[in-house]
């Protein structure tokens, strides 16, 4: 049997679809803790979230909020195939690429 945690990711999903083509593909959904709801993007403002948040995308990456002057976001990928670090504009605009290829995004941690 599909477990309820399943279908929240499948409804997640969806409504992530369902606000990319309402938005265009400036605007995606980073799904939140339990008990907070989630985090519509439609500029790179709404990226500054407090220091220690972990963001994890759908295909194994995984971003740290850091406190370091014009560096935002520390990238765990380090092969070449994206920046180890960014600022708030080039974060958000990374993360458009990715979620109009259809990558997930969701707040692993985040301090209170």
């Amino acid at each position: 049997m599909t477990s309820i945690e399943t279908y929240h990711a499948r409804i997640g999903a969806l409504k992530t679809k369902i606000e990319t083509c309402k938005e265009g593909d400036k605007t995606f959904t980073i799904r939140n803790l339990p008990g907070r709801g989630d985090i519509v993007v439609r500029e790179w403002g709404d990226l500054d979230l407090p220091w220690g948040t972990v963001i994890a995308g759908s295909d194994d990456r995984v971003y740290l909020r850091v406190p370091h002057g014009r560096v935002y976001w520390v990238s765990s990928a380090w092969l070449g195939e994206e920046p180890t670090t960014h600022d708030l504009k080039d974060f958000y605009d990374h993360l458009c690429k990715l979620a109009a290829s259809g990558e997930q995004f969701r707040i692993v941690y985040q301090p209170d």
